[in-house]
């Protein structure tokens, strides 16, 4: 099973730099991909919300992320695409996913609280 998903994670990768992904778009499939690999190992997850419009997402993250903030964001995105098999068991799972998340929230420039507040809509809290 790790095997299938580290090779879907790895055309997601490459779809990501290949095809130049938006930020809202890659984040929201980082994050689908997370459930896809949580339900797959037999449990559940939350879904994003609130669900947003990816061109007005896109566009706020341009105008008020800093590059840095944005290459915190794809650091995210590679944490969630690097997490532990099913073997490790589901809460091992969700908590590798809440350390990315808490991880990337720390980084992201506390002097920015709009950005913070976007990039939070996309964090494994469950």
């Amino acid at each position: 099973m790790k095997l299938g998903f580290s090779a879907a994670l790895a055309a997601l990768t490459l779809g990501l730099t290949g095809c130049d992904e938006s930020m809202c778009s890659g984040m929201e499939s980082a994050y689908e991909d997370y459930q896809a690999h949580v339900r797959d190992c037999g449990g559940t997850t939350q879904n994003l919300s609130p669900t947003r419009d990816t061109d007005v997402c896109n566009d706020h993250i341009d105008d008020v992320c800093t590059d840095d903030d944005e290459a915190v964001m794809f650091d995210y995105m590679d944490c969630l695409r690097d997490l532990p098999g099913c073997g490790a068991g589901v809460d091992a799972i969700k908590a590798a996913a809440r350390q990315c998340s808490d991880t990337a929230s720390r980084k992201i420039n506390s002097n920015n609280a709009d950005c913070h507040l976007t990039f939070a809509g996309f964090t494994v809290d469950d």
